[in-house]
């Protein structure tokens, strides 16, 4: 069989960038949290892991913020 699932994991190790993609979890509606979120997808990118994402606009929190999720996307 040639296929393989999708398989997405918050817990990383070595060469798990060859297997599953990262989830960097749940973060916060702020800007500083899309700055985090920043700096987390280019480190998993230089630890091996070309796959991997964040909460586009956050996800806890009550702001809703236009200008944040255009600027996070």
């Amino acid at each position: 069989m040639d296929r393989r699932p999708f398989v997405l994991t918050r817990s990383t190790y070595t060469s798990t960038g060859r297997y599953a993609s990262h989830w960097l979890g749940d973060n916060y509606r702020e800007y500083a949290y899309m700055n985090y979120s920043i700096s987390g997808l280019m480190n998993m990118n230089m630890f091996g892991i070309p796959h991997v994402g964040a909460d586009i606009c956050g996800f806890i929190g009550d702001t809703n913020d236009d200008v944040l999720c255009a600027k996070w996307a």
